[in-house]
């Protein structure tokens, strides 16, 4: 395969580098329902023991298994706010700890897609630029073919008339002695119906990614053409036409109706 004789439509946007933060692991947060449960146990105690200092207000009257079930009930009491309060705390230091993570990720990535969007920017315009200079390069290209085109053409038309001419007034004898020739066309088609088909799926395939790049922008690629894309984009038709136009000429060989029109006219003398 021949390589493209059109440079690269950009320099390469190599992969961005993985988030170094982007770790799914949940943030460590106070179980709410282990919470609730130590609460209420609590809460309940607390009622137990209020109950029973209620029902003896006199002290003295109070039995000693009452006064041990109390003294039971306030070191049960004590020794779970401590543990309720030493968890809560740890807890909260570790979600704390965690809030500033999510925060500090939170900004990174802002960042990150920021700076991977002006990249993505920068990169489009770069290839948009190129392009621009490629598609210069080649309708002057395009323009230099068709133009040595018109010339082969008005030179065969020459030499058509040329040789018309020639053979119209020449014997049968300077005919004869001519080398044969094979007809020649003026022109051979140089779009096919491959070619067209090609384009057809070219011209497709560059709308949608030109949608999709527009898109990424926040750009609608459907609004009203500028006049000078508008008149480009009637220039490249007006030459696709033209070299669609086929001129489907053929030149007859020496001997063929020149020699036949000599041929004519020296019966003519002899009768």
């Amino acid at each position: 395969m021949s390589s493209s004789p059109f440079s690269p439509l950009a320099t390469d946007m190599p992969p961005w580098p993985p988030l170094e933060n982007s770790s799914n692991a949940p943030m460590p947060t106070v179980a709410q329902a282990s919470a609730a449960q130590v609460t209420d146990t609590i809460a309940q105690k607390k009622e137990v023991l209020g109950a029973l200092r209620a029902a003896y207000t006199d002290q003295s009257l109070m039995p000693q298994d009452t006064k041990d079930l109390i003294a039971k009930l306030e070191t049960e009491i004590e020794k779970l706010e401590k543990e309720f309060s030493k968890a809560t705390t740890k807890n909260l230091h570790s979600a704390t700890k965690a809030l500033g993570k999510a925060q500090k990720t939170l900004t990174e990535t802002l960042e990150a897609k920021r700076m991977h969007r002006a990249r993505w920017t920068k990169h489009v315009a770069e290839a948009a630029k190129t392009w621009e200079g490629q598609l210069h390069e080649y309708r002057q290209q395009q323009s230099a073919f068709q133009d040595v085109a018109a010339k082969a053409r008005t030179d065969i038309e020459s030499a058509r008339s040329a040789i018309q001419t020639l053979s119209a007034k020449a014997t049968q004898a300077t005919l004869a002695a001519m080398p044969p020739i094979s007809a020649i066309s003026a022109e051979t088609e140089d779009l096919t119906g491959d070619a067209d088909k090609e384009e057809e799926s070219a011209q497709q395939q560059l709308q949608t990614i030109l949608q999709s790049c527009a898109a990424s922008l926040g750009m609608d690629l459907a609004v009203t053409v500028s006049p000078q894309i508008a008149a480009d984009q009637m220039e490249d038709k007006e030459t696709s036409d033209q070299a669609r136009q086929k001129r489907p000429r053929s030149m007859e060989p020496f001997g063929g109706g020149g020699a036949q029109s000599a041929s004519h006219g020296e019966d003519g003398q002899k009768s």
